[in-house]
């Protein structure tokens, strides 16, 4: 369970984030993360709905092009027995 502490520091910050969000101010902040240009104009147009709604065509377009790279690049190909290590590295721990 989360203290009274952090869940007020949380409001605090996303308070913090809305006011500049609808100010504008987060434009500048926003195109530093490497996020497109869609994303940091309606940043800087201080729209709440158009820039989460251009975050959420930017997350879907890397998505698909994540998708469109792997389908491109075929299976992976078997590593050859003088590649593979005798070593722990590539299990999986759960």
């Amino acid at each position: 369970m989360a203290s009274a502490g952090s869940e007020l520091a949380l409001t605090i910050a996303a308070a913090l984030f809305s006011s500049a969000l609808t100010s504008g101010q987060m434009g500048p902040i926003i195109s530093q993360f490497g996020l497109n240009q869609e994303v940091a104009s309606a940043a800087s147009s201080g729209d709440v709905q158009a820039f989460f709604k251009a975050l959420e065509n930017s997350s879907n377009s890397e998505t698909d092009a994540s998708k469109d790279s792997k389908d491109s690049k075929g299976d992976k190909k078997e590593p050859k027995k003088d590649d593979q290590k005798d070593d722990d590295a590539g299990m999986s721990l759960d």
